[in-house]
């Protein structure tokens, strides 16, 4: 299994948010991405992390990001960023949701479409982990986001399943180099995820 040494994968989180900043400047008016959070296994100060996890803050409606959905046009950012070139987890999430779910727990803001974050990657490069900005809901709110997004994720399945049984839909997006089959899956993991999560909450 690839693991990365500390150092580097803080080095590797500020050439992501490098290139964010030179992205955004090409998007000018219509930006796609507008945020950028770490969490996870860098947050623990792990000396040798085995990915980088982000999430990944998008100027889309929620019906189009429910959970574990990647959009068409995320594809193409994930390549320009180079995210895929090495060990990383990482997830789209709407502008009008918080970034934090029951996955993704105390996320750090490292870059947004107004700054690049020194102040958060000064203090994980000094492993100054007390200092970082988490965002971490109260229970109750966490709660209630969870039945937004089950009941959201529900009917984006509904809408990719019947979809799915299209010729058309089904050729315009093999012809955009991801398969259908692909988005149902996503749709169905998502969906039985926050189920899952949203059952467990119930039951404490």
């Amino acid at each position: 299994m690839t693991v990365m040494r500390y150092s580097m994968a803080v080095d590797r989180l500020r050439t992501i948010a490098e290139t964010c900043t030179r992205l955004a400047s090409l998007w000018e008016d219509d930006p796609l991405v507008v945020g950028a959070y770490v969490f996870g296994e860098l947050l623990e100060g792990s000396q040798r992390p085995e990915r980088l996890q982000l999430a990944f803050v998008v100027d889309l409606p929620p019906d189009e990001v429910t959970w574990y959905t990647q959009p068409t046009s995320m594809a193409g950012f994930a390549a320009t960023v180079g995210i895929d070139k090495y060990p990383c987890e990482w997830y789209s999430r709407p502008a009008l949701w918080p970034v934090w779910n029951h996955r993704i727990r105390g996320p750090v803001r490292f870059w947004s479409l107004a700054e690049l974050d020194e102040t958060a990657l000064d203090a994980l490069g000094e492993r100054r982990l007390g200092d970082l900005h988490r965002l971490v809901p109260a229970a109750a709110e966490e709660a209630e986001q969870l039945q937004e997004e089950l009941a959201a994720s529900l009917a984006h399945l509904q809408r990719v399943d019947a979809a799915y049984w299209e010729r058309d839909w089904r050729h315009e997006h093999k012809g955009l180099g991801v398969y259908p089959e692909d988005h149902l899956w996503r749709a169905a993991h998502g969906y039985l995820d926050l189920l899952a999560a949203t059952r467990a909450v119930g039951s404490t």
